[in-house]
Formats: structure tokens, sequence, C-alpha cells
């Protein structure tokens, strides 16, 4: 009975919050992220950042810029279906992943042992903004397509190692019992930022590269519409949790 309440708690939670966060991302993040596009993968003639220009490299551009106008001007109708598709596909990734979180803050509230609720739900919601976005973003904030960044498994093992060290550091500082344990929370809150994620030399750039300005605002975006994600979860976590109380 409490399994089913707990994954019961968790999809209308995950759903409603998935919902929000592609509804937000449509209308604020992924038109960045087209925009970025358009650096990264140039249609004019005119090759990206400062690579040499040849006759050939020229030509095909053209060509392709041609082509490209071509299959635009007489492409297949369903075409015109595809940012429907791809909003469609974002919602359905959203909720899947809004579930699967909403069964962590679920379950660990319930772990917990405390009355839970709409405000419990909240300080949860945080929590997990902090311990899988806001914290590790200070070592690794979110990039767009086209910028220059070192090899994904070395930034991945950080993110990781990133988000267990500032989860278990939360947990320590908030749960713990002393200040040993507390003063363990906050060093292992700092570990991964004294370790220092990978980066590349300030002086690397890639070919294509967004403008600095359309990087800070996807950063904002971003952190804002997760941000907006993860209390939404919690809340409506906490919520749902209440409201799914068996009957005496």
């Amino acid at each position: 009975m409490i399994l089913r309440r707990i994954v019961l708690a968790a999809f209308i939670s995950g759903a409603l919050a998935g919902l929000a966060l592609a509804a937000l991302q449509a209308l604020w993040v992924v038109p960045l992220i087209l925009e970025a596009e358009t650096y990264e993968h140039p249609a004019a003639g005119a090759p990206a950042g400062n690579e040499p220009v040849s006759a050939a490299h020229l030509n095909s551009d053209r060509s392709a810029a041609s082509s490209s106008r071509d299959a635009a001007a007489t492409g297949p109708a369903h075409d015109r279906y595809a940012p429907p598709r791809r909003m469609l596909l974002t919602a359905l990734a959203d909720v899947i992943v809004g579930f699967a979180f909403a069964l962590i803050l679920v379950g660990c509230m319930v772990l917990r042992g405390r009355p839970v609720g709409m405000r419990a739900g909240l300080a949860w919601g945080l929590a997990g903004y902090m311990a899988f976005v806001g914290v590790p973003a200070l070592g690794l904030p979110p990039e767009l397509p086209g910028m220059a960044a070192t090899a994904l498994g070395p930034r991945q093992l950080w993110w990781l190692g990133a988000v267990a060290s500032t989860g278990g550091g939360l947990a320590l500082t908030v749960f713990g019992r002393g200040w040993p344990l507390r003063a363990a929370g906050l060093v292992l809150l700092a570990v991964p930022h004294l370790a220092g994620a990978p980066h590349l030399p300030p002086q690397a750039t890639s070919a294509g590269e967004p403008p600095a300005e359309l990087a800070s605002r996807y950063v904002v975006a971003t952190l804002v519409t997760l941000g907006v994600f993860w209390l939404l979860l919690g809340g409506l976590a906490g919520w749902s949790w209440s409201r799914l109380r068996p009957r005496a």
C-alpha cells in the first residue's frame, strides 16, 4: 500500500512538473539552442572562425546552401511537423525524468519519518535542485551547442562526483547530530570544487562557438527553469503524498 502511494504521488508530481518544465523550455531555452546552432552550422558560404578559405570550400558551401533552400521549398509535407514532434518528445522526456526524480524525493521524505506536506516537499525540492543543478553548475555551467569543452567522460565523472558529494554533504549538514558530522558535511560540499572541474585553457575556442552573451542567457534560462521545475516537483510531491492518505 505504501509503495503504491509513493509511485502514484511520484507520477502525479513528475507529470505536472515535467509538463511545466517542457513549456518553459519551449518558451525560453529551446530558442536559445536554435540560435546557437546557427553559429555552429553557418548557412552561407563563409567558414566559421579562422578557418582558411578555399575555392572548394566556398563552392561546397554554396552548393549545400542551395540544396538546403531547395529542400525547404520542395521538401516533403511531413517536415512541417518537426517542431511539434520535437516539443512532444521533449515533454515526454521531461515527464519521465520528473517521475524518476519524484520517486527519489517521495522515498526520501517517507524514509525521513516526519510529516510530509507541501512545505516539506518544497524544502526537499530545493535540496534536490542544489544537489543536481545549482552546486554542480558552479563548476560546470550549462553549455550551448558548439561551445569548446573538454572530453565528455571527465566532465560526466566530475558531475556525478559533485552530485554525490553535494547530496551527502547536505544530508550530513542538515541531519547530522553533533558538530563532527556537520563539519564533515561542509567538507563534502567543498570537495568537488577544491578538486576542480575539467576545463579547457581560457584561450581555447571552437569554430562556430556562440557569443558569450548568448551563452550567459542560456545559463540563466537553464538554471531558472530547472529551479522552477525542482520547486514544483518537491511541492507537488509533498502535496500529492498528503492528499493520498488512506481513509480510515
